[in-house]
């Protein structure tokens, strides 16, 4: 916890440039809530703050009083992180796998959902990214979707977006 929240201080301190994703995330917040100022993110990388669990840990709750402003949720119900998030001023997002985990995301509150196909590492499901994409952003409007699996290059951009994806998910 420690480590994590003086990489998180080091960070605000130098206001180093922002990796990809977390400047993705900048962008996305910017999106999501257009009427105020898109939020100073710190540049840590997720993986030294996310944990696996079933309900927000010290660790995710230090991130989120350290000024996390966005929470990104994978492959599990949102449910218990949606309200700390939001009392805290942080928007989240749901990674999915299916249109059932869409719709069960959408129902706990998200800002925001991923449907990220098998092509996203092949350990996220077993439905492609491509028809994955438009049966849950027509799922889950008017909450807005993004893709995220075998997305490389501005092509791959153009599809999700003709799919009705409002941006993308690029991994690293």
């Amino acid at each position: 916890r420690d480590r994590a929240s003086d990489r998180l201080s080091e960070t605000r301190a130098t206001r180093a440039p922002s990796r990809g994703h977390v400047s993705l995330f900048a962008a996305l917040a910017a999106l999501l809530a257009p009427d105020t100022a898109a939020p100073r993110l710190p540049s840590v990388a997720l993986e030294e703050i996310a944990a696996p669990a079933e309900e927000p840990s010290d660790t995710w709750r230090m991130a989120l009083a350290e000024g996390v402003r966005v929470i990104a949720h994978s492959f599990a119900d949102p449910s218990p992180f949606v309200a700390p998030a939001h009392d805290a001023g942080a928007l989240v997002i749901a990674q999915v796998r299916s249109v059932d985990e869409a719709r069960r995301a959408a129902g706990a509150g998200v800002d925001a959902i991923v449907a990220q196909g098998t092509e996203a590492g092949g350990h996220t499901g077993r439905m492609s990214t491509l028809p994955l994409v438009p049966a849950v952003v027509d799922a889950v409007a008017p909450v807005p979707g993004l893709a995220a699996g075998g997305i490389a290059d501005g092509r791959g951009v153009a599809a999700a977006l003709m799919l009705g994806a409002e941006g993308v998910w690029i991994g690293r």
